[in-house]
Formats: C-alpha cells, sequence, structure tokens
C-alpha cells in the first residue's frame, strides 16, 4: 500500500503537508505516525504516510534524522520529488515536534531542509 501511495504522489505532483503525530503503545513503545495531507480537487485528502518507532533519540534531531532515512530509503525519484512539494506541517503539539522547551522538529526542519 505505501509504494502504491509514493507512486500516487509522484504521478500527481501536488504539494503535500506533513502531519505528525506521537503515540505510545501498551508496552512503552514511542511511535510517531506520519501522514500526507494532498489537495485534490480543491478537498484535502489525509493518507497514512509512515509509522516510525523511535529509538533511543527522542530528541528533534533524532526525528528529523529518522525522517529523512525513511524518505531516502524510498529512492531518488521520491527524494526529488518530496524536497520541492512539502509546502506545510503540522502536529499533535508534542515539544519535540514544536520545539517548546527544546529545538522542535519544525525548527529543525527549516533550518535544515
Amino acid at each position: 500500500m505505501f509504494q502504491i501511495l509514493i507512486a500516487y504522489l509522484i504521478r500527481i505532483q501536488q504539494p503535500f503537508s506533513i502531519l505528525l503525530d506521537s503515540t505510545q503503545d501498551v508496552s512503552g513503545q514511542h511511535l510517531r505516525a506520519i501522514h500526507s495531507q494532498v489537495l485534490e480537487n480543491n478537498i484535502g485528502r489525509v493518507y497514512f504516510f509512515l509509522l516510525l518507532e523511535v529509538g533511543a533519540d527522542e530528541s528533534a534531531s533524532g526525528l528529523w534524522n529518522l525522517i529523512v532515512e525513511s524518505i531516502e530509503k524510498e529512492g531518488p525519484e521520491f527524494i526529488k520529488y518530496f524536497k520541492p512539494f512539502v509546502v506545510g506541517y503540522g502536529s499533535d503539539g508534542a515539544n519535540v515536534f514544536t520545539g517548546h522547551h527544546n529545538s522542535g522538529l519544525y525548527e529543525d526542519c527549516a533550518i535544515r531542509w
């Protein structure tokens, strides 16, 4: 299913936003869900993109690196599409995403990309 979504996003060549959400399963494992929001026929559509297991580094930089590694695994065609077409960012407000107490992913993303 994930490969179908990537092929679709590359084909439509539309700007999209990244939506991030954090959660924790019953065993205490920290997870990050990534969704993409695309405008199709003037209607916003949200697609599940990735579910990432967060390792020991739960900082904004650690999360950024995890996201970049996941995107790079999809190959050069997707990277070529991803960088210029990502235009927005939304999150659940977790500190690691917004930077209330430390450098947040939003700030980290703006600086590095």
